[in-house]
């Protein structure tokens, strides 16, 4: 009866820092990936405004008719 007892405490104590440990990764994991979403977005951006840029000048080119493209 000891010996169950025991095993009892025993399993619900493995259990507990199980499910601690698990919760501690996985909010880990998060913010990861949310550094990981942010600095793809930085990316991202400067990427969109360099082809941006690059479109607003194709926009303003004059054409050989004096009016520009996509005024």
């Amino acid at each position: 009866m000891i010996k169950n007892e025991k095993l009892n405490i025993l399993g619900i104590f493995v259990f507990w820092i199980v499910l601690i440990l698990w919760v501690l990764f996985h909010e880990l994991y998060k913010l990861k990936a949310i550094k990981l979403h942010d600095s793809y977005e930085k990316k991202l951006d400067k990427v969109r405004d360099k082809y941006e840029k690059k479109i607003s000048d194709i926009r303003t080119v004059p054409l050989k008719t004096g009016e520009s493209f996509l005024r």
